[in-house]
C-alpha cells in the first residue's frame, strides 16, 4: 500500500483537527488475489510497550497493530478472529515481550512482544463479557481478569501462571475498573461506580478507600497507579475530572477542568517530570439540528495539560475522540494519542504538538460500495460508520465516503459535513438518468453532488426521517414520469422508532408517504428494482416482512420470508438483475444480529426456503451481490472469506482466491463494466479490497 501523503497537524489550543485524509491504495491490484486498497485510519483504542521499543495498538474492529519506528508507521498484528474489537491491552513483565489483549469475550495471549497473538481465553469468562484486565511489570506471570456475573455484580478472577491455572478471588460491585500497581502485583485497585476498592494481598481481601467527593461518579475504565510507587494512584470521576492520591486511595483531590457533559477517557503522566500531567476528554456536543434523536449524538476531544501536578490546567488542544494516551519507548516526551476516524496523532514535546501518525494503520471497515456503471474500477465506498441506526458515542469513528479511481482513493466529503454532526456513509447511489450525479446517504439528511462526488450539495430531504437508509431512482418513460422513493426512520418519545417509505413526484421538492409501507420497532432495507422486473419494486425489513410493487409503487403486496411463527430476522436482501422473482435474504440472525443463514425465493418471494447448501458452519454472513451479466452468479460475503454460487445460490462453494484469510466482509459489489473485477469491505484491517477474477 503506497502511504498516504504527509500531512503535518499542528495542534494550537482551541483549533480542532481537521479531517483531511489523504489518497491512499495501490496504482493496480493483483490478478487472481485479493489486494487492499485502504483507508488509512480508523480509530485506536489503547496502546502497549513492548520489547525492543515495539508499541502494539488496539483498535475498533480491525484487532491490532505494532509499530517498530515509535509510533511513525504501523502493520497489522494477525491471528486474531475477524473484525474483532480490543477493549484493553496490557504489557506483563519487565521485558515487554509479553502481552495481553482482551476484547469482550476472548482473551489472547503473545510471547514475542506482539508480532502474533494466540487466543487463550479461561472457561470462566463463558457467557460473562471481560469487564477488566490488569498485569504487572514487576511479575510477567501475574494477571487479573474481572467479568460481568449478572447485571450489577462482578467476578474477579487471578492467576500466578501466566494464565495456565486461575482462582476466582472476589465478588464486587459491578465493575467499571481494574489495575495492579506495575511495581507490586500484591496491590489491586477495583472500581466500582462509587467507591474504589483496595486489596494488598492479591485480591484475597479488599478494604473500601475514601469516597468520591461532592456527587460524582467513577468513570469507566480508567485506573492509573504509578510506575515506581503503588500509593500514587489516578481515577477518572464524571464531569471529565481526575480523582488523585498520594497515599494509596485514603485520601481523594478531584482536579482538572470541570465540564459538563465531558468524560474523561484517558490520563498519562509523564515519566520525566512526576507533575507534568496529560488528559483526554470526550464532550457532548449539541445544538446540530436533529431534535432530541439520542443516535445522532456528536462528541468532540479535548487535550489538556498541567505542569504542577493539577493545580493548573492549559487545554492544549482539541480533536476527534480520544480514547487513549501512551508514552513512545525511548523519546523522553514523545505522545501517543488514539482517536476516532484518523486513528493515531503523536507528539514529540508531550502533547503541545501532534501530527497524524497512521500510515499502515487501516481500521476502518468499509460497509458500503456502489460502482460507476460507465467507468470500469470508479466507485464510491463508505469508511467508517456505516450503521443507518446512527452514532452511538462515537465508537469507531467515521472517515466518509472516498472514490476509487485508477486504484487511488480520495476521500471526497466536501460539502457534506457539518462539523458538528457525525457523518454516516450508508451508501452512494448514482443517478440513473446522469452518470455524473451521485447522492449520498450521510444519516440524516440526502446530498446530490454533480461532479461525481467531488463536492455534495444539500438535497430536499423528508423531514420526517432522522436518518435515511435507502434511496431508488426510477427514470421517466413516456407511461410514467420520474419518481425518487426514499426509505427512513423517525424517532419519537420513550424511543420509538417509526420506518416509512415516501416518494416524490417532482425531484425531491415534495414527499409523500406510502400508506401502505409504515413498521414500528422493525426497519427497512432501501428499496430496490431490476432490469429483469423495472416495474417491480421490493423492500424488506429487519424482522423478516417483505413488500412489493409490480406497478412501480401504485399498489403494494405484504410478503414473509419466514413462514408464520418462525421469524427469525433478516439482515441483508437482494434480487436477481437477471431472473425475475429470484430473492435472497440474509436471515437466521444470532444473538448478536448477524445472519447465518440464506433463504432464497424463486417466485418473487411469495415463499422462501433456507439455502445452505455448501455453506460451513458457524458462519457469520454480512453480504450479498449479483453479477449484473451472468444469469445466476451471486457472491457471499462472511467470516470465513468469499463463497460464490452459480445457481442463482442453491448451492454455495468458497471462492478460493488468497488475501481475504481472517478477515470480515461486510460489503461487497461487482465492477459494472468488468465484472471479472469485485470488491469487497471489510472490518478486520485493509478497508477496501479488490480482485480480478482470472477464472470467471
Amino acid at each position: 500500500m503506497h502511504p498516504s501523503p504527509r500531512q503535518v497537524f499542528r495542534l494550537i489550543p482551541r483549533l480542532a483537527i481537521l479531517l483531511a485524509v489523504g489518497a491512499s491504495g495501490l496504482a493496480l491490484a493483483d490478478v487472481g488475489r485479493w489486494t487492499p486498497l485502504g483507508p488509512e485510519g480508523g480509530r485506536a483504542t489503547s496502546f502497549a510497550s513492548a520489547a525492543g521499543g515495539a508499541i502494539v495498538a488496539a483498535t475498533d474492529g480491525a484487532g491490532l497493530f505494532r509499530s517498530t519506528d515509535g509510533g511513525r508507521s504501523w502493520a497489522q498484528v494477525a491471528a486474531v478472529e475477524p473484525g474483532e474489537t480490543f477493549r484493553f491491552l496490557r504489557a506483563a513483565g519487565a521485558d515487554g515481550a509479553r502481552l495481553w489483549a482482551a476484547s469482550a469475550r476472548a482473551l489472547y495471549r503473545s510471547e514475542n512482544g506482539g508480532r502474533s497473538f494466540t487466543k487463550a481465553t479461561p472457561g470462566f469468562v463463558g457467557p460473562y463479557e471481560i469487564l477488566g484486565l490488569a498485569t504487572a511489570r514487576a511479575d510477567r506471570d501475574r494477571l487479573y481478569v474481572a467479568t460481568s456475573y449478572g447485571p450489577e455484580a462482578s467476578w474477579l478472577f487471578g492467576s500466578r501462571d501466566g494464565g495456565q491455572t486461575w482462582k476466582r478471588l472476589h465478588r464486587v460491585g459491578y465493575l467499571v475498573g481494574l489495575a495492579a500497581a506495575p511495581s507490586n502485583p500484591d496491590v489491586i485497585y477495583l472500581a466500582e461506580n462509587r467507591r474504589v476498592l483496595r486489596s494488598n494481598d492479591g485480591g484475597r481481601t479488599f478494604t473500601p478507600l475514601a469516597g468520591i467527593p461532592s456527587s460524582g461518579f467513577l468513570t469507566s475504565g480508567l485506573i492509573d497507579v504509578d510506575e515506581r510507587d503503588p500509593d500514587r494512584v489516578a481515577f477518572g470521576v464524571s464531569g471529565g475530572r481526575l480523582a488523585v492520591s498520594s497515599d494509596g486511595g485514603r485520601n481523594l483531590t478531584v482536579t482538572g477542568p470541570e465540564s459538563t457533559g465531558c468524560d474523561l477517557t484517558a490520563f498519562l503522566a509523564s515519566s520525566e517530570i512526576r507533575s507534568r500531567w496529560l488528559l483526554a476528554r470526550s464532550c457532548f456536543v449539541g445544538g446540530y439540528g436533529v431534535g432530541a434523536d439520542p443516535h445522532f449524538e456528536k462528541f468532540a476531544g479535548e487535550i489538556w495539560r498541567t505542569e504542577d501536578a493539577g493545580g493548573h490546567w492549559t487545554r492544549v488542544a482539541t480533536s476527534d475522540t480520544p480514547a487513549g494516551l501512551a508514552s513512545i519507548p525511548n523519546v523522553p516526551e514523545g505522545v501517543l494519542l488514539g482517536v476516532s476516524r484518523l486513528g493515531v496523532l503523536r507528539s514529540e514535546d508531550f502533547g503541545r504538538n501532534f501530527r497524524i501518525a497512521n500510515r499502515g494503520l487501516v481500521a476502518a471497515p468499509v460497509c458500503s460500495i456502489s460502482p460507476d456503471r460507465e467507468r470500469e474500477g470508479v466507485l464510491f465506498a463508505g469508511a467508517g460508520l456505516c450503521s443507518p441506526l446512527g452514532n452511538l458515542w462515537d465508537s469507531i469513528g467515521d472517515l466518509g465516503f472516498f472514490r476509487l479511481e485508477e486504484g487511488r482513493l480520495t476521500r471526497t466529503v466536501a460539502g457534506l459535513r457539518d462539523p458538528k454532526v457525525p457523518l454516516s456513509a450508508i451508501a452512494a447511489i448514482e443517478d440513473p438518468d446522469d452518470s455524473t450525479r451521485w447522492f449520498a446517504l450521510s444519516g440524516p439528511e440526502i446530498a446530490r453532488s454533480e461532479t461525481q462526488g467531488r463536492r455534495w450539495y444539500a438535497f430536499s430531504t423528508p423531514s420526517i426521517f432522522a436518518v435515511v437508509t435507502g434511496l431508488l431512482i426510477r427514470s421517466a418513460t413516456p407511461q410514467r414520469p420520474r419518481t425518487i422513493f426514499a426509505s427512513g426512520w423517525s424517532e419519537y418519545p420513550h424511543h420509538i422508532q417509526a420506518y416509512s417509505l415516501v416518494r416524490s413526484d417532482d425531484e425531491g421538492r415534495n414527499w409523500t408517504r406510502v400508506p401502505e409501507l409504515n413498521m414500528v420497532f422493525d426497519r427497512f432495507f432501501g428499496p430496490v428494482t431490476t432490469p429483469a422486473a423495472p416495474d417491480t419494486i421490493t423492500i424488506a425489513t429487519g424482522g423478516g416482512v417483505l413488500f412489493s410493487s409490480p406497478d412501480g409503487g401504485a399498489t403494494w403486496s405484504r410478503l414473509s420470508i419466514y413462514p408464520a411463527g418462525h421469524q427469525r430476522g433478516v439482515a441483508g436482501f437482494a434480487v436477481d438483475p437477471q431472473v425475475p422473482g429470484r430473492l435472497l435474504a440474509l436471515g437466521n440472525l444470532d444473538d448478536f444480529g448477524i445472519a447465518t443463514s440464506v433463504r432464497r425465493s424463486t417466485n418473487g418471494g411469495a415463499s422462501f426456503k433456507k439455502s445452505d447448501r455448501g455453506l460451513p458452519a458457524p458462519l457469520s454472513i454480512r453480504a450479498l451481490a449479483f453479477d449484473p451479466e451472468r444469469a445466476g452468479l451471486v457472491y457471499l460475503g462472511t467470516s470465513r472469506g468469499v463463497f460464490l454460487s452459480e445457481d442463482g445460490g442453491a448451492s454455495w462453494r468458497p471462492l478460493a482466491v488468497p488475501g481475504l484469510t481472517g478477515l470480515l466482509v461486510l460489503a461487497l459489489s461487482v465492477d459494472s463494466v468488468d465484472p471479472r473485477t469485485l470488491y469487497a469491505g471489510v472490518a478486520g484491517g485493509g478497508g477496501l479490497y479488490t480482485l480480478t477474477r482470472t477464472d470467471r
